[in-house]
């Protein structure tokens, strides 16, 4: 019965994860055309959304999300007996997931997004939800928020200007609470191997302008250290 509740819940998340992704470009748009109008009321622009360069992100079908969503949401309630612990699992997939999205298509990481997972990192480890303490959680984040956080201030003075958003230390800091900080220089490293297999891909194509969003190397990263960590640790 859990598993089909699962199954449900999922198609219904995946649903509202595509319908998210499909108006956020226009969210975005209304944002910043308040905050214009905040600013000069008296002057407020004239909103054209079709002349704008937001795209909307192009999502597969509906059926599609559901089905995958679904299928995603019962393995995971057949897998973990406790339905919290697949919960939280599957809730760091979904902001995983709307993370390297987003990145990957606007080169945007939302630190609302960032702030969540990190939040989520931290409630695992002190339900136990993960196979590490609430100390441990802490001290990574910590370690993996302040690496990236110098980092960013470092490479700006260096080439005066910014070689990392500053949406990277945020997500480096969520993902980090999720392991021991022994184990945050394997999830950089392959990383940073996944974007460079991407750029030679970019290359072979011979394509001029070649644009690396992190945001989704660092969820490759964290997906494959999870898998280690728990398979094979």
């Amino acid at each position: 019965m859990i598993i089909l509740v699962f199954f449900l819940l999922g198609g219904i998340v995946a649903t509202l994860v595509r319908y998210y992704l499909q108006n956020l470009a226009t969210q975005i748009q209304q944002e910043i055309y308040q905050s214009y109008a905040d600013l000069f009321p008296t002057n407020a622009p004239q909103v054209c959304p079709e002349n704008s360069r937001l795209m909307p992100i192009k999502c597969a079908g509906f059926w599609l999300y559901f089905l995958v969503g679904a299928i995603l949401f019962g393995l995971n309630a057949y897998y973990f007996i406790n339905p919290m612990q697949a919960l939280f699992w599957l809730t760091s997939g979904v902001l995983l997931f709307l993370i390297a999205k987003i990145d990957g298509h606007y080169q945007f990481i939302s630190v609302t997004h960032c702030q969540c997972l990190m939040a989520l990192g931290v409630l695992g480890a002190y339900f136990q939800f993960m196979p590490i303490s609430l100390e441990q959680s802490l001290q990574s984040l910590l370690i993996g928020f302040g690496a990236f956080y110098l980092i960013f201030y470092l490479a700006r003075c260096y080439y005066q200007q910014d070689a990392l958003g500053r949406g990277d230390y945020w997500l480096m800091g969520a993902l980090s609470g999720f392991h021991p900080w022994q184990q945050l220089p394997y999830l950089v490293f392959v990383a940073c191997c996944a974007g460079l297999l991407f750029a030679g891909w970019k290359a072979i194509k011979r394509e001029k302008e070649v644009y690396l969003p992190f945001a989704p190397f660092l969820v490759i990263g964290q997906i494959v250290v999870l898998i280690i960590e728990h398979f094979c640790l």
